[in-house]
């Protein structure tokens, strides 16, 4: 029987590995929704949830807060099904964003269900670098107008600087290099590959039928995706951002060039006719 908290454990070492502040990230996104919102009841949307790291840990420290977890990657959302269940507090959703309705089969229509919500803040980390310019901003332009004014965006992630900061971007590349040589390399612990084979392995001994099939979801999810980091600079998020309808765009938290950037939407608009 699969012990789904070791397996969690598990992911969180694997990852913290890579970003050994990865804890203080999480803190200082939690800090910004307790200082903002306060006691008020909120619904934070995960976006790009993996296992939903962000919605346990949101759960856990806000009772009055509900979590919206969404992700493209089946295995991963299983594997926060059963380790942060689904209840009233936590609801799980497919979703594709390199999609224009965020649709996995072409069909569903997650935007249009998200509408009908209320997202106080989208909380994402280490996850929409995989997106390409085009498919950042429009979802960047989503989520504007999911929102209304004093909501909150958060986007924890690594973010360029500007081409011509080449000291700055050497810097950082230098800093993750020798981390991932003395921890990877000389530590030998456990890096993305080894625990997706570890945990494939895992599944596919405890139900061959069923997990087998869900594995083969992923795969097919996966497939016709450049899995490739598409580098956006951070200037590029905060001007898309800006004109999303967030007013105030600015890191709040940042280690070299991973940051979290903090937007805060404005009031919406009416377009002038001519």
């Amino acid at each position: 029987m699969i012990d789904w908290q070791a397996v969690m454990q598990s992911w969180d070492t694997q990852q913290t590995a890579y970003l050994p502040a990865r804890e203080d990230r999480f803190n200082t996104m939690l800090d910004v929704l307790e200082l903002h919102f306060g006691q008020t009841p909120f619904t934070v949307l995960d976006l790009a949830c993996g296992p939903g790291s962000i919605s346990g840990r949101v759960l856990a420290r806000f009772p009055q807060a509900r979590c919206i977890a969404a992700d493209l990657d089946p295995v991963l959302m299983h594997l926060g099904k059963q380790t942060y269940g689904e209840h009233d507090r936590l609801t799980w959703l497919d979703v594709n964003l390199s999609h224009p309705t965020w649709s996995v089969d072409g069909e569903s229509n997650p935007v249009e269900w998200l509408q009908t919500q209320r997202i106080h803040a989208v909380l994402t980390t280490t996850a929409l670098h995989w997106l390409l310019p085009d498919a950042l901003v429009r979802v960047y332009m989503q989520l504007g107008e999911l929102q209304q004014e004093g909501d909150v965006f958060l986007n924890g992630d690594h973010m360029m600087f500007l081409p011509h900061m080449v000291t700055f971007r050497a810097i950082s590349q230098q800093v993750r290099e020798r981390r991932h040589q003395r921890v990877f390399e000389e530590e030998k612990k456990q890096d993305y590959a080894t625990w997706w084979a570890a945990f494939r392995a895992l599944l596919l001994q405890e139900d061959p039928r069923y997990y087998g099939q869900l594995l083969q979801e992923r795969d097919q999810r996966f497939a016709d995706r450049q899995r490739t980091f598409a580098k956006p600079i951070r200037a590029m998020h905060e001007a898309v951002l800006s004109s999303a309808g967030y007013i105030e765009v600015a890191p709040i938290w940042q280690r070299y060039d991973n940051c979290i950037l903090l937007g805060v939407r404005g009031p919406h608009i009416q377009p002038v006719m001519y």
